[in-house]
């Protein structure tokens, strides 16, 4: 039962990333500038 909880939040986590990956992404080029 632990194994499939701990899959499950790391299914969650990964799907969290993915969902703040985007914002991120837009703000980079902003902040960072390419050498």
């Amino acid at each position: 039962m632990f194994a499939s909880l701990l899959q499950g939040s790391f299914i969650a986590s990964i799907v969290f990333l993915q969902a703040l990956i985007p914002p991120l992404k837009s703000q980079l080029p902003q902040t960072i500038t390419v050498s």
